[in-house]
């Protein structure tokens, strides 16, 4: 730099050091360059904005997370509300701290300032416990620390801002199951030849198995929420029944021609109370109709000797039923409904 006193020079000389002084600047790589655009604290002024934006985001987080089944997020909404507010205070630190270097050098070159000045300046800018001492020289930036100080301090209550409770939301979703709607004949379950004891099939007895010893039916990957259970109604394979009823009286007392001398009365007799069956079952199948079975039964309801019969045939038609079924998504399986009974089936 050039260090001449101008008023002792002739106006040639003064000219010569206005040039050396122009070209010592203009070599100088830390010359001062005005503009408002140019001196903008854009870091600082950045950091604000990204904190501004992780609060909001820790906002919106807490808005949409609000009533939503926690199966819906990966990890829990607390943590991404923590760890937003964890980024918004690092930025909030750095931003206050490129605020309190500027406040500083502003305040260096403002008339009237001195060295206690800048010395509280600093100390305010870097310990909260020298802010909270401030005193009558308390000012911005010591307000802005000691904000900053006790910020970290609202963490826990964001945490706890999101909770769990157990409730009951209805939604509607599709599932995907697989199940046979018809069953074709021959079905492959059991194996053996007529009036030869049959066996199952190697494939069928592990179902048969599961069934006799009351598993559960696994029902893997069916869309159905894992902490939650789905109900509806599942088309399978089934039967459509068909009965009716009606009674026919009974009597297996003795009559008084069962005493006949005549032996052909009283072996009529004895013939008639010998051919009433009071319990009897049929269950048959024609040939020529696979899909459909014919069940017999004939019963009384008491033990008297005489009274009612009471006839029932039943059709047994196979068909496509719809099942009131419930789907359980924490363990993968699937049900029955137990609210329900046989005849909330749909054929």
């Amino acid at each position: 730099m050039v260090n001449v006193g101008l008023r002792d020079l002739g106006l040639q000389e003064r000219s010569n050091v206005a040039q050396q002084y122009r070209d010592a600047t203009r070599s100088d790589k830390h010359a001062w360059r005005g503009g408002v655009l140019r001196r903008m604290p854009w870091v600082g002024l950045l950091a604000l904005f990204l904190a501004l934006l992780c609060i909001a985001g820790a906002v919106a987080i807490l808005f949409f997370s609000d009533g939503k089944p926690i199966g819906s997020w990966k990890y829990s909404p607390s943590v991404y509300v923590s760890f937003a507010y964890t980024i918004a205070n690092v930025l909030l630190q750095d931003a206050m701290s490129r605020g309190a270097t500027i406040n500083w050098w502003k305040r260096a070159i403002a008339d009237g300032t001195n060295i206690g000045d800048l010395d509280r300046n600093w100390d305010y800018g870097s310990s909260a416990l020298a802010s909270l001492k401030a005193g009558r020289h308390f000012n911005f930036i010591a307000f802005v620390t000691l904000f900053l100080t006790i910020t970290p301090l609202n963490g826990p209550l964001l945490q706890r801002s999101s909770e769990v409770e157990i409730s009951k939301a209805v939604s509607t979703v599709d599932v995907s199951i697989q199940a046979a709607q018809r069953i074709d004949l021959p079905t492959g379950y059991m194996s053996g030849r007529l009036r030869v004891l049959p066996l199952l099939h190697e494939d069928f007895t592990p179902v048969f198995r599961a069934f006799e010893s009351g598993r559960s039916i696994p029902a893997n990957k069916t869309g159905c929420s894992g902490d939650g259970k789905c109900s509806g109604g599942l088309k399978a394979a089934g039967l459509s029944v068909n009965c009716s009823s009606y009674t026919v009286p009974f009597s297996v007392v003795p009559g008084d021609n069962c005493n006949s001398i005549d032996p052909d009365v009283s072996q009529e007799c004895i013939d008639s109370q010998a051919g009433t069956f009071v319990y009897r079952s049929a269950l048959s199948w024609v040939y020529d109709q696979p899909g459909r079975m014919n069940l017999d039964i004939q019963s009384k309801d008491n033990s008297d000797c005489e009274g009612v019969l009471t006839i029932q045939k039943c059709t047994l038609q196979a068909a496509t039923v719809e099942y009131p079924i419930i789907i359980d998504g924490n363990s993968s399986t699937i049900s029955l409904d137990p609210k329900t009974t046989v005849y909330d089936d749909k054929v």
